[in-house]
């Protein structure tokens, strides 16, 4: 590596890290406002809404990354254009192509520590967090695990192992037991779904234990009024496209064993795994942004449009994802198409710099 490399790639790594920091600030400082409108209800305090917060901050830094990615190293070729840097660069013989290097090499250190971030500290911890946020918002009576969600009430314990939405869940388990701890019945639904009256559980079979037997029957439908309300299910759902990609193979491979749509988490693991890749494409998009603008452009000016870019990227993405879940696009396709553009545009762009 050559001196040169080596400086433009510190300059764009110090420039990468100071716009993640900056960012998970001030998202933090939204994200602890959202926290305590929930203080309050059931046993979530504020110390337990910081704990949270510390606990989500891996997952939110993972997030920011491509945003980071753009908005640093589009900081970075901004101070260096405004010292005239990037002119000496020229003059010494650099090509435009070639300053490019350096900040790809950057990018794939930033994507390494990125995706080691997040799936071995951002998604464990998240899990915590929702974890812990779940049973202090139900007071103790619901739990978000890697087997599903579980409540509580009194006797009854419900496990929904695949809540699709907050009004359609998959795969229930609803167990009762007596006072003396014994099991007095089970019922297993393959589908609830959530009208004005309460839940209707479809696909059932119902088991009821006595000591001389076991009495089981099918249905097709019947009423039940265990299941938790839709809001407190809504609050405990885990984010899906935070999970990792151990978490959501498995969840993948579990689904299409049984058959069921599985749509949601390809889109989610196709949108997690392009991630890195996105970081990567942002790093790029900064170079014929940055040199691409007039001289005259203050640093200030560049910033603000790199991080108006940045986010309307994520918005962008994220947009895609839930469109194809709405209108049946191929979930490769929702998670590739806004990188896709964005490195077809920066290409354009950056062939058209003189």
């Amino acid at each position: 590596m050559s001196v040169i490399d080596r400086y433009l790639g510190l300059r764009v790594g110090w420039g990468f890290l100071f716009a993640l920091v900056s960012l998970l600030a001030l998202f933090s400082i939204s994200d602890f406002l959202n926290e305590l409108e929930k203080v309050g209800t059931g046993r979530y305090d504020v110390a337990q809404a910081v704990h949270v917060l510390l606990l989500e901050l891996p997952s939110r830094a993972y997030d920011l990354f491509p945003v980071a990615a753009l908005l640093g190293t589009a900081t970075a070729l901004g101070i260096l254009t405004g010292r005239n840097e990037i002119v000496a660069l020229s003059s010494a013989g650099v090509s435009r192509a070639r300053l490019v290097r350096p900040i790809m090499e950057a990018g794939m250190v930033a994507v390494a520590v990125m995706v080691l971030l997040g799936e071995l500290v951002a998604a464990p911890l998240l899990q915590r967090a929702e974890t812990r946020r779940s049973i202090a918002l139900s007071g103790g009576l619901a739990l978000q695990t890697a087997n599903g969600f579980w409540a509580s009430s009194g006797t009854r314990f419900v496990n929904v192992r695949n809540p699709v939405a907050e009004n359609d869940l998959r795969d229930i388990s609803i167990y009762e037991i007596d006072h003396r701890h014994r099991m007095r019945s089970f019922v297993h639904a393959g589908r609830a779904s959530h009208a004005s009256g309460g839940w209707l559980l479809e696909d059932v079979v119902e088991s009821r234990f006595t000591q001389e037997r076991v009495v089981t029957k099918h249905l097709a439908m019947r009423a039940s009024s265990a299941l938790p309300s839709s809001e407190q299910l809504w609050l405990s759902l885990f984010p899906r496209e935070d999970l990792s990609f151990a978490d959501l193979r498995r969840q993948l491979t579990s689904l299409r064993a049984r058959g069921e749509n599985a749509l949601r988490y390809e889109s989610a693991f196709w949108f997690r795994l392009v991630m890195p890749f996105s970081t990567l494409v942002m790093m790029f998009v900064a170079v014929p942004l940055v040199l691409a603008a007039p001289r005259t452009t203050s640093l200030g000016q560049r910033i603000v449009v790199a991080a108006l870019g940045g986010i309307g990227f994520d918005l962008l993405a994220r947009t895609f994802m839930q469109l194809g879940l709405v209108y049946g696009w191929g979930p490769v396709a929702s998670a590739v198409l806004p990188a896709a553009v964005a490195l077809g545009l920066a290409s354009w762009a950056f062939r058209s710099v003189p």
